[in-house]
């Protein structure tokens, strides 16, 4: 991705838009904007109707994370490499029948199984659809190709948000339900987009590379890992926050709207800092964003705060996931999938840890605020790991 080529790539006209990378975002807004994200909104909903607590609705929230990090796991083994198309699609599939089946049943035992495995099949979808069109886009110097890749994720969260008051007249089941069924009709779509010409089959997928020096690496792997836990605390509760907030409960349905629409943009804003500034310092400045974003609502309590803190989370959290995915190709082109793999793992092995924090607080009696001020804190570390790595790692190749 560093190559003069791919830097010089021009601003897309329309009919540069391969099928392959329209397939990848739209698998995107299945699988994670909505597959995954959905809980969000409806959340309160399933609170309010299904008498769904605060400690459970953490742990049905980790839950789903243990499912994306199973599959993270699953899906970086070289197995998946040739057969990144079929498992796609079988992925999308399952991602389409989960979020069906969450309006379909009332258990709260099935729901964890459901939600884990939406989470299996939303890891496979990122990491294979990540591989495919990265290897694609790098083959073929398109840089600006991953900001519209992950754009998919925000497209598919504002579209939730904005569906779902309209689907939850007739409750929480509906919602899912009828995203169940918008996400069949996607599937459809998505289809014809995703073939095995967007492989490589000429390229060996363990090729030898040089390795980069391990503290990079790893500073890289330890800071997403805070940032899993870190984001996943306003990702998966904020609608619920601001609905506990009497004067900020007005604006709740409507925080995780504008969450989408700034996501959908910010890979590509993202990738094009990355492209002038590089990816490590944007990476590291939109740590400290979210981090601002996340502490916000703690801190200034009213509409601008939780403005404020929408803005910050829906502008840098799928940025964050850009930059890292785009790094993780660059320091190992020919085994793109396993590397990131491992780092999903990483930042899925946080997700699941997060929510199990705020219901670890619940049950003790705190507050939202608590969680938010420890999600706050162990990202700001996470900062100062992935400055202290880079450092470190850089000195010693230099």
């Amino acid at each position: 991705m560093d190559t003069p080529q791919a830097a010089r790539s021009p601003i897309p006209s329309r009919r540069e838009y391969p099928q392959a990378l329209l397939g990848g975002l739209l698998a995107l807004v299945v699988a994670m904007g909505i597959g995954r994200f959905a809980y969000t909104p409806i959340l309160p909903l399933m609170k309010s109707e299904a008498g769904v607590s605060d400690a459970f609705a953490g742990v049905l929230a980790s839950g789903n994370y243990l499912g994306y990090l199973a599959g993270a796991l699953v899906a970086a083994l070289p197995f998946w490499r040739p057969r990144r198309v079929l498992a796609i699609r079988s992925a999308l599939v399952a991602a389409a029948v989960t979020t069906l089946a969450m309006g379909l049943v009332v258990n709260p035992f099935a729901w964890l199984g459901i939600r884990f495995v939406s989470g299996v099949a939303s890891a496979f979808v990122l990491i294979l659809v990540s591989s495919l069109i990265l290897d694609q886009a790098s083959r073929e110097g398109r840089a600006w190709w991953p900001g519209v890749l992950y754009s998919g994720v925000g497209l598919g969260i504002a579209l939730t948000g904005i569906v779902v008051p309209s689907l939850a007249r007739d409750g929480w089941r509906a919602a899912w339900i009828g995203l169940g069924f918008m996400s069949v009709l996607l599937c459809v779509a998505i289809w014809p987009g995703l073939s095995e010409e967007s492989a490589d089959p000429s390229r060996a997928p363990d090729a030898a590379v040089d390795a980069p020096h391990p503290a990079i690496y790893w500073s890289l792997l330890v800071s997403y890992f805070a940032v899993g836990i870190g984001y996943i605390v306003p990702a998966t509760f904020i609608v619920a926050i601001l609905r506990a907030t009497p004067q900020l409960a007005p604006i709740a349905s409507s925080s995780w709207i504008i969450v989408g629409l700034i996501a959908a943009p910010s890979p590509f804003v993202w990738g094009r800092l990355a492209l002038r500034f590089g990816r490590i310092p944007m990476l590291g400045l939109a740590m400290l964003l979210l981090t601002a974003g996340v502490l916000a609502p703690v801190f200034v309590p009213n509409v601008a705060g939780a403005t404020f803190a929408a803005l910050a989370l829906g502008g840098t959290f799928i940025g964050i996931t850009t930059l890292v995915t785009i790094e993780a190709r660059a320091l190992f082109p020919h085994s793109s999938h396993r590397a990131i793999g491992q780092l999903t793992a990483a930042f899925g092995v946080g997700q699941v840890i997060g929510p199990l924090i705020v219901s670890a607080i619940a049950s003790a009696g705190g507050n939202y605020d608590t969680a938010l001020l420890a999600a706050g804190s162990i990202l700001l570390v996470g900062c100062a790991i992935l400055a202290a790595g880079q450092f470190v790692g850089k000195r010693a190749a230099g």
